[in-house]
């Protein structure tokens, strides 16, 4: 629903970027049930680079492209 609403509010041939943690990378399954991006209760639902392309695509938004990346703050709040 969020997506299709963005999609909405976005002028004709605008973006929708969308930022989430990758739940199918390096950290989340080295780090498992420990690892940071969890973030639990703030984040209900998690995504990896399949998903979340096919979500956008079924709310009606064009994926133009996906990327990955991993930060510093991420890695040691999963090794605290």
């Amino acid at each position: 629903a969020e997506l299709r609403a963005a999609g909405r509010l976005a002028r004709p041939g605008g973006l929708v970027v969308v930022s989430v943690p990758n739940f199918g990378g390096w950290e989340r399954k080295l780090f498992g049930s420990r690892w940071f991006q969890l973030d639990l209760p703030r984040h209900l639902n998690h995504f990896d680079r399949r998903s979340l392309p096919a979500l956008g695509e079924r709310a009606g938004l064009h994926v133009a492209r996906v990327s990955t990346s991993s930060n510093l703050l991420s890695l040691s709040g999963s090794i605290q």
